[in-house]
């Protein structure tokens, strides 16, 4: 399959984002043109692109973040990655000593028990780590910020081809657990593009909207 495209250069006196998606770069730019400020932008980027882009980003993982302040130059770090669980044994997860040809080329573990399924799970930072950001460097309140994400998990995840070859490279690995089969996936295998065809996320929006209401706190006490 060959695919090209071509992009537009953009000029910004007043601020640019740049995101994986082009519905993540919207939303944080939208936020910009209302007022409000770069890490705004970049929190309410990081949410829609978990509803567009699940299989790259996700409140159920992690990630780090580095702010500049504009006027002082002061520079900070939040440290939000995923933890592993407190009773991990890492004799549980033996290496394979063959390469699976995975998204990080990381060293193949048997039955890739630290990348799908139950044993792959960690305790998920982003929830709490973009929430931090945002109340110490944003100007929006958290609601606010979940706004377009949840909008776009009403609409559904929209299947591009974009979207279709990537739930293409993972859809064995999807197929093997009903949930996951049942959101992205279609009577087993990986939907094909169409102009306009979105799969359905009530679940996902029921989850954002109930984040806006209770707090980022309910992501890990609710």
């Amino acid at each position: 399959m060959n695919v090209s495209g071509r992009k537009t250069e953009i000029r910004s006196r007043h601020g640019l984002v740049a995101a994986q998606h082009r519905y993540a770069a919207e939303a944080g730019a939208a936020v910009l043109a209302r007022g409000g400020n770069a890490m705004d932008a970049a929190v309410v980027a990081a949410l829609v692109l978990s509803v567009v882009e699940p299989w790259l980003s996700g409140i159920g993982g992690g990630g780090f973040l580095l702010h500049a302040d504009g006027i002082t130059g002061a520079v900070s770090a939040l440290d939000f990655n995923v933890r592993a669980p407190a009773a991990l044994d890492p004799a549980d997860y033996p290496l394979a000593g063959a390469d699976t040809g995975n998204w990080f080329q990381w060293p193949s573990v048997v039955e890739d028990r630290n990348l799908i399924g139950g044993p792959s799970i960690c305790v998920p930072g982003a929830v709490a780590g973009l929430a931090e950001a945002l109340e110490r460097f944003g100007s929006i309140g958290w609601a606010e910020a979940l706004a377009p994400a949840i909008d776009h998990a009403e609409r559904g995840l929209e299947i591009d081809w974009y979207a279709a070859f990537c739930l293409s490279i993972e859809a064995h690995a999807l197929a093997r657990f009903a949930p996951t089969a049942a959101l992205l996936l279609e009577d087993g295998e990986a939907p094909k593009a169409a102009e306009g065809k979105h799969r359905p996320m009530p679940a996902k929006a029921r989850m954002l909207r109930r984040l806006a209401r209770e707090g980022a706190h309910d992501f890990y006490e609710g």
